[in-house]
């Protein structure tokens, strides 16, 4: 139910999905994380398509969680790389670049958070937990990607 309320952008509905998100998978034991796993893929791969900022922020957050549940969560996900590898690789490169200014040297980017940074940090962590089999998916999926 909180992995549903992703899309929520309404306050205070989006501040209850997260927050029951995050105490969910800090509380919640690896087996029973595992467990719900292929319930909550249909709800990030929505809530990631949707191109929204903020949304995906919560979304990559979210995903980040349940990989640093434990392992057996992790490997969970593996077998859902195909439906959330190919949004993450959209967002990758749909972002905008900057013309460089060294007027403005990261004093404007403090404290904003930079989803490419976050999506990278989340393909490492499915590399790192998944194997050679995630790899390969990584590779042929987001080709991008120079883990490892």
């Amino acid at each position: 139910m909180f992995f549903g309320g992703l899309l929520e952008v309404e306050e205070p509905y989006a501040l209850f999905a997260r927050r029951g998100i995050l105490d969910m998978l800090q509380h919640g034991d690896d087996s029973s994380v595992a467990e719900a796993v292929p319930l909550l893929i249909a709800p990030l791969r929505a809530a990631l398509l949707t191109g929204d900022a903020a949304i995906c922020v919560t979304t990559v957050e979210s995903l980040q969680a349940i990989l640093r549940v434990g392992e057996k969560s992790a490997q969970a996900m593996l077998p859902f790389l195909k439906s959330i590898l190919p949004c993450l690789r959209r967002l990758l490169l749909n972002q905008k670049w900057a013309p460089h200014d060294d007027n403005a040297l990261d004093s404007c980017k403090r404290g904003t958070v930079d989803l490419h940074s976050m999506i990278e940090e989340t393909l490492q962590l499915l590399d790192r937990y998944g194997g050679k089999d995630a790899h390969k998916a990584i590779k042929a999926l987001v080709p991008m990607y120079e883990g490892r």
